[in-house]
């Protein structure tokens, strides 16, 4: 049989010694700038472990698995240095794509149970709801739940001056391109209607190309009055509009903003 060379005998015997040191020199701080980047967990201050991969990144980076908080949407770009930050007046993360998808921040809603509606042109043509402005700003987007009962026609969504309490002028206003629109659905303006904190508004619907009882849609809302800083309102020609007489429900809706 041939001698083994004494050296190599002894790399293998000293074999978990070697791998100790090597993983120990690995995961020491290197003020050379030695990188752990995919080195094996547990990692040293300064990095975190992606438990998913068993491999160390640099604290303040993303993991390769949504698992251990990766993102998940098929970004296609590497993580900028500012992913996860603030971005903007509203508190919103920046995404890992650099962008800040917020439309606005978000000021007045009522989200309570749907319990109720009212239908949009049946015996009224315009249905609203009133709210009071938290935030001082550009109102750039509304949403209301406003679903289908029998349309083919197109809704149209204004916002309105609410002096006293009541609709007394148009500041803004669009007409979607279907009859329906959810919550999740934020609709913009051409131009951003400037609110003031503490003054009343109101987010007005109807269907301008209907017939007068056609009954085109439904405004969902519940018959807990849980929103003080509005009420339901409705009009039959978008001019003069009152309170809904008694325990008016409230209508879902939401108001974002972008404070100045």
């Amino acid at each position: 049989m041939t001698p083994e060379p004494f050296g190599l005998r002894m790399l293998q015997y000293d074999r978990v010694q070697f791998l100790s040191i090597a993983v120990f020199g690995l995961l020491m701080p290197s003020s050379c700038g030695r990188t752990l980047d995919g080195a094996a967990c547990p990692c040293v201050e300064g990095w975190k472990c992606c438990q998913a991969e068993n491999v160390c990144v640099r604290a303040g980076e993303q993991c390769p698995s949504p698992v251990d908080g990766g993102h998940d949407g098929g970004c296609g770009v590497a993580t900028p240095d500012n992913w996860g930050e603030v971005c903007d007046k509203c508190g919103d993360i920046t995404e890992c794509d650099g962008s800040c998808p917020v439309v606005g921040c978000l000021d007045q809603s009522f989200l309570g149970k749907s319990d109720v509606f009212f239908l949009i042109n049946d015996g009224s043509s315009w249905v609203g709801q009133t709210y009071t402005a938290a935030k001082t700003g550009d109102l750039v987007g509304v949403a209301v739940d406003v679903g289908a009962a029998n349309t083919s026609h197109l809704l149209r969504i204004g916002v309105c001056d609410a002096s006293g309490g009541l609709p007394i002028a148009t500041l803004g206003q669009v007409t979607l391109d279907m009859g329906v629109s959810t919550l999740g659905n934020i609709v913009t303006f051409a131009e951003p209607i400037h609110q003031t904190a503490g003054h009343r508004y109101a987010i007005v619907v109807n269907y301008p190309e209907a017939v007068t009882h056609s009954k085109e849609g439904t405004w969902y809302g519940s018959s807990v009055s849980d929103y003080a800083g509005g009420e339901s309102i409705t009009s039959t020609d978008g001019v003069t509009w009152s309170a809904v007489p008694g325990v008016a429900p409230d209508l879902h809706f939401a108001t974002y903003v972008m404070p100045n």
